[in-house]
């Protein structure tokens, strides 16, 4: 195995993490903060385990804290209007040529919660793009291809499933289906990036993977 020993969940409270969920998600879906249930000190033990509030592994488990009530005077006869506040997400996806190269400027079109927006990638190849913080799907369309996007299912870097999915994203496929035992293809994206190819993900292997697909 590449991992001497896979995650295991962090957390001893009652809410426990799906599939598919982060924590801007799950702030929405309690009506928080999600920087409010990061930062709580009884969610210390998953910040400290998971390092990143969007990738939290199946089985974490967060306290939730109650809605907090705020009583304010108003007149009565008249009309009010009250605004929620709320943090923005955001998707941000990078996309690379067949020789690992940015693809540059080349304008797409992101299609996710019933809504369209259209913009250029920059000069890095990066797509970033204001999301709703529920949405589970998004599809990219780029240079006549259309790329479906599974959101919130990406599983932390100390994870097997984590490691594997940030691999094939940089084009190096390693699911079961592609034949080639994990080991190798770390191998191969060590050798690629002038790291020793051990074919263990090591912390600079790792940083590789986080620095490569930006999570």
């Amino acid at each position: 195995m590449p991992l001497e020993e896979e995650a295991l969940p962090a957390g001893d409270a009652a809410y426990i993490v799906e599939q598919g969920e982060c924590l801007s998600s799950i702030a929405e879906k309690t009506g928080h903060f999600w920087q409010t249930l990061w930062n709580l000190p009884a969610n210390a033990a998953v910040a400290e385990a998971r390092k990143d509030p969007n990738v939290l592994l199946p089985g974490d488990r967060l306290a939730i804290p109650p809605i907090e009530t705020k009583t304010l005077p108003a007149k009565t006869g008249r009309r009010h209007v009250f605004r929620r506040k709320g943090v923005p997400s955001f998707l941000r996806v990078r996309f690379l040529d067949a020789a690992g190269e940015p693809r540059a400027d080349l304008a797409w079109t992101l299609k996710i919660g019933g809504q369209t927006q259209e913009g250029k990638l920059d000069a890095d190849g990066w797509l970033l793009a204001s999301v709703p913080p529920s949405a589970r799907e998004a599809t990219v369309e780029l240079a006549g291809r259309s790329y479906v996007l599974q959101l919130g299912d990406l599983d932390p870097l100390d994870t097997t499933a984590g490691i594997r999915a940030r691999l094939t994203s940089l084009g190096y496929p390693c699911s079961a289906a592609a034949g080639e035992p994990l080991r190798s293809v770390l191998a191969r994206f060590q050798r690629d990036r002038e790291l020793e190819p051990t074919g263990v993900a090591d912390d600079a292997t790792r940083a590789a993977l986080s620095s490569g697909y930006g999570a």
